[in-house]
């Protein structure tokens, strides 16, 4: 299960992030990426990688207010309350993507596995993938998350740039499988039909999802779902969680207001927190 989260705390030891739902999740140090792994475990071999690495922590890595596309390892209910473990390694969040189906504008989060001198290498943590990130105006460095978007294909070796999180969304040309889908994408959607506790949608060629009451914008005055969503309504939604295992309900989306319309550059997105619906 993959789900678009808001970091709230970083610790020494784990980093508290804000989930749809009201969700509290929680990701160790030792569940960020193998390159932060790495650089924690490994003793520098010269003075160089000693001055650079050798006192990286948590907060150098992840920032309050950053926008992450975390993998959910397990749910547990602790004092009554429900907490989520998570995990941001590439490897884990993009198993579902294969390489035959990354195409020009796709979406992924990975992280930096080294700097180069024109850009840096990226872990997207798919097999027979080889990422380039072209140097920008925003300095990056080794162990950084990074949300970016596809720009060139060319036989398993990719081209990205920053992903920006803003208002255009997505095309049937850009999401071609289930898997090109990321937390954070914005949608066109259809209402299909009412159910207790929201609306049924579908979007992009018959991909269906859900969106609870409280992910509903204009739902006031005790107007009914049927009277605000009827049927064949068209709405601009975002993908706040995708659960492949869920064949009644794989995909949540928000309609209110202040998820859709976040419209934020990198540099932003690590220091301005979106607040989702709780």
């Amino acid at each position: 299960m993959l789900m678009l989260g808001v970091v709230s705390e970083v610790g020494e030891v784990d980093v508290v992030v804000n989930l749809p739902n009201g969700l509290t999740g929680f990701i160790r140090g030792t569940d960020i990426s193998e390159e932060f792994n790495q650089v924690i475990d490994n003793s520098p071999e010269d003075d160089e990688m000693a001055e650079n690495e050798q006192d990286l922590d948590l907060c150098d890595v992840i920032s309050v207010g950053q926008l992450l596309t975390c993998s959910v390892i397990d749910i547990v209910t602790v004092d009554k309350t429900r907490k989520a473990n998570l995990t941001t390694k590439p490897e884990i969040v993009n198993c579902s993507v294969n390489k035959q189906d990354i195409n020009k504008n796709m979406v992924l989060q990975g992280v930096i596995q080294s700097v180069e001198e024109y850009g840096y290498l990226v872990n997207v943590g798919v097999k027979g993938v080889t990422a380039f990130l072209n140097k920008g105006e925003v300095l990056l460095k080794k162990c950084d998350i990074v949300r970016v978007v596809v720009t060139t294909v060319n036989e398993g070796n990719l081209i990205l740039g920053l992903y920006e999180v803003g208002m255009k969304a997505l095309s049937d040309k850009t999401v071609t499988t289930f898997s090109s889908l990321s937390p954070g994408h914005l949608v066109n959607v259809t209402v299909k039909k009412h159910a207790a506790n929201g609306i049924r949608c579908s979007f992009l060629g018959g991909i269906v999802g859900s969106i609870h009451l409280i992910h509903l914008k204009d739902m006031y005055n005790s107007k009914s779902v049927q009277d605000v969503y009827p049927t064949k309504r068209k709405l601009l939604a975002r993908v706040l969680l995708i659960n492949p295992e869920n064949k009644v309900r794989p995909l949540l989306l928000s309609t209110v207001d202040r998820v859709t319309r976040y419209c934020s550059r990198y540099r932003a997105i690590r220091y301005s927190v979106l607040p989702l619906p709780g």
